[in-house]
């Protein structure tokens, strides 16, 4: 993150030839100064509510502003503004249409106004910026999803899954796989998961999901699946949905146990 700020506010200070540009992140009800390139000390490091800052307003609101005179308006923190050179400034929210970032470009002399073209070139680095940021967030929460198989894998007794509910790719753990009779050195399908539920918790099954992934709230099943080789088992089966930031998809998180083991298939 730091090194996508560095980028942004360096490229975007040399284009536009402003005396001092900064980038915000959103972190809760606070705007956090992640960095900023100026010609002297702004504010690198600070934290600062929401409610009481530009680029808390840029973000809530999701739109641009432009402020000629940061004296006459109501909107800048004027105890914050009177210790550096900033006379003039723009902030851009970053990402749309729920802004998680934002990036403040200031001038030392006032300024009437800002032209279309300077305007058109910060909304597309501003965008740059959204797309970095969001690869950079998938990307982790990749890693961490990882991690978590893996540590299922180690403890031997769950097995662990992750289904992303609007294209139904399934990421299963080795341990998940071989509770369900499947080959470990294959990942197993959505499609292979949900005919290997036996009878109407096949129905079940697909139930909780569907329903964790609209509501939110986590599920937990008492099943019985059939292998391929006709045995039949009874597992328990624990889920709920959660969402990634600025993913637009759904997925559903869980954990399943084998309980017992039956001699013969129900009904054989």
């Amino acid at each position: 993150m730091h090194e996508i700020s560095r980028l942004v506010i360096e490229e975007v200070r040399q284009r536009v030839a402003a005396d001092g540009v900064s980038f915000v992140l959103r972190d809760d009800e606070t705007c956090y100064y992640i960095d900023d390139h100026a010609i002297s000390t702004l504010w690198r490091g600070l934290k600062f509510p929401v409610s009481s800052c530009i680029s808390g307003w840029c973000m809530t609101n999701d739109k641009i502003a432009f402020i000629p005179d940061v004296y006459k308006d109501a909107r800048i923190p004027q105890d914050v503004y009177r210790a550096t050179f900033v006379k003039s400034m723009v902030m851009l929210p970053i990402g749309s249409p729920e802004p998680f970032a934002a990036m403040g470009v200031y001038w030392a002399t006032p300024r009437d106004h800002v032209d279309d073209e300077m305007l058109s070139l910060l909304h597309f680095i501003a965008s740059l910026a959204a797309s970095a940021i969001t690869s950079v967030h998938l990307y982790t929460f990749l890693l961490q999803a990882e991690k978590k198989l893996a540590l299922a894998d180690e403890t031997g007794a769950l097995g662990s899954f992750e289904l992303n509910t609007r294209t139904c790719k399934l990421v299963s753990s080795t341990r998940m796989r071989q509770i369900f009779g499947h080959s470990v050195n294959r990942n197993m399908s959505y499609g292979e998961l949900v005919e290997t539920f036996h009878g109407d918790d096949r129905e079940r099954f697909i139930a909780a999901v569907v329903s964790s992934a609209s509501s939110g709230k986590h599920f937990s099943l008492d099943c019985k699946i059939m292998r391929s080789d006709a045995s039949v088992h009874s597992i328990r089966v624990l889920g709920r949905s959660c969402d990634v930031d600025h993913d637009p998809d759904i997925y559903v998180l869980g954990a399943v146990r084998h309980v017992k083991a039956h001699t013969k298939a129900i009904g054989h």
